[in-house]
């Protein structure tokens, strides 16, 4: 057992690694894309992608689940290689289907999608189509490389074709001008690369026939999971197209590039999600076990609540940042007017969090049905909360509605697993930090104005950065172990720096 969980923490330590690196660069072009493109046409890019996510679990068929299930349980090769065949065959089927009607039927799919494209930009509604099928296409044989532990191969491939994507985009956007077509394209090239990277591994499979009985319990088994797909999707993007309809594309462009600036929480919540999961299953049979979850919840939320004002506190001045040789700056400023939504994606992240230490419970008794109507309520009070407060207040009622729907998922996920699982959380000392945190970042509203990027704006952030430290230390949040830890820390630094 305990190699087993080994080698399920190496696998994820690839994987998380490569989420991180993909994110990274991703990240990237979102600065870029502030320099080029208009807030009305990162919009339309943000609208086009919101749609081929939604497609690509319609596309998938549920297959990537019903693979997994049915490759687990085969006996031999010769029943994997059926279970893999009749997997692809279906998702193929269906995604070359839903690619044939984006591509026939664009000005159609405009219509029923309610994008309100500019005619001109009709065409790339094709090339989304093609995006969303090659995507699709490779989600199996991607599969194949995950079920025979290949993890290092998959994170390769990935690599690869976001840095496709990222050069492409370079290239097509930032030295030939081609805005949204340079994006599009970049992002055919990225599918096609994957899509030629792992279809030798599909080929290895030697094909078989295909089986009528097997297909049929593959797709009982994954029809109900799209529901499970859909539902997350929505929960991470319904807020988009609400605000397009709302207050356009130029919102939504404005939107989306500054609720990208939330990356540092969203990375951090993903390398503790990646790490945690393989680390509660091997502690669960120990006799402390509810303790140290309980502990690393607290420690979850002290270095969440660190990065939180950090990143609130200086997004004014990272945004700003002169880039050398140039006279732009990190991101242009006719985004600038967006970046009062950062703080409120992050802490809709540091809820995200919340949601991944709860679900410890769920999997150790396997009580794994209530996710779904967890993630269904939090789309839906998403959603609401979007249509109530975007005509109100802008892109912040897209801000304050994804914050709201993290933090009852959360809750919600607390309150029900406590019932079979009761974890002693130390709610007094995340208590302390959630009050130290608030406090400072209503100072920080209060005393500075989020456009000063004087030297004293950022001399007194950094006093107020460095208040969160000094407020837990006050208010005795430190037990005296952990005390006494640290000043063993700092003896040892101090006397390094003799």
């Amino acid at each position: 057992m305990r190699q087993q969980l080994r080698q399920l923490s190496g696998d994820t330590a690839i994987y998380g690694l490569t989420t991180i690196i993909q994110r990274f660069l991703s990240f990237l072009l979102t600065p870029f894309y502030t320099h080029f493109l208009l807030p009305a046409e990162l919009g339309i890019q943000a609208d086009l992608f919101v749609i081929i996510a939604f497609l690509l679990i319609l596309a998938n068929a549920g297959m990537e689940s019903a693979y997994f299930k049915y490759d687990s349980v085969a006996k031999n090769d010769a029943e994997r290689r059926t279970t893999f065949w009749n997997a692809l065959g279906i998702n193929w089927s269906v995604a070359g289907a839903l690619g044939i009607v984006f591509i026939l039927f664009p000005d159609a799919l405009n219509q029923i999608t309610f994008m309100n494209l500019p005619e001109k930009y009709h065409y790339l509604i094709r090339i989304a189509g093609v995006i969303m099928t090659l995507d699709s296409m490779s989600m199996i044989p991607l599969g194949l490389l995950r079920m025979r532990r290949r993890a290092f191969k998959f994170g390769v491939i990935k690599i690869i074709t976001i840095l496709v994507n990222v050069i492409v985009n370079v290239i097509l956007v930032g030295f030939l001008d081609m805005k949204l077509e340079g994006i599009f394209i970049a992002g055919i090239l990225q599918s096609a690369v994957q899509f030629a990277l792992v279809i030798p591994f599909a080929l290895l499979m030697r094909p078989v026939a295909f089986n009528g009985a097997l297909r049929r319990l593959m797709v009982r088994f994954g029809l109900p999971t799209i529901g499970v797909g859909l539902s997350m999707v929505a929960l991470q993007l319904i807020d988009r197209p609400i605000i397009r309809s709302i207050a356009g594309h130029e919102a939504l462009g404005l939107y989306q590039a500054n609720y990208r600036l939330g990356i540092v929480m969203i990375v951090f919540v993903s390398i503790f999600e990646f790490a945690w999961r393989p680390f509660f299953l091997q502690q669960a049979s120990k006799e402390n076990a509810q303790r140290l979850y309980a502990r690393v919840f607290t420690y979850f939320n002290l270095i969440a609540g660190m990065i939180l004002l950090a990143v609130a506190f200086f997004i004014p001045d990272i945004a700003a940042f002169p880039i050398p040789f140039t006279d732009a700056t990190f991101i242009n400023s006719m985004y600038w007017e967006g970046l009062g939504i950062v703080p409120i994606i992050l802490g809709a992240y540091l809820f995200n969090g919340w949601y991944t230490n709860f679900i410890v419970g769920v999997y150790i008794e396997k009580r794994t049905s209530s996710l779904l109507w967890i993630t269904l309520a939090g789309a839906a009070i998403e959603a609401l909360l979007c249509f109530a407060l975007v005509p109100v207040i802008g892109i912040y009622g897209g801000a304050w509605a994804t914050f709201s729907a993290y933090a009852l998922m959360a809750f919600g996920l607390y309150f029900d697993i406590r019932r079979f699982y009761p974890i002693p959380y130390e709610w007094g000392r995340v208590l302390l930090i959630l009050l130290g945190a608030g406090g400072l970042l209503a100072a920080n509203l209060l005393l500075i104005d989020i456009g000063d990027l004087s030297a004293e704006a950022f001399f007194l952030r950094l006093l107020l950065l460095a208040g969160m430290p000094l407020w837990l230390w006050i208010t005795g949040f430190f037990t005296r172990s952990e005390r006494a830890e640290m000043k063993h820390l700092f003896g040892m630094m101090k006397q390094g720096g003799r």
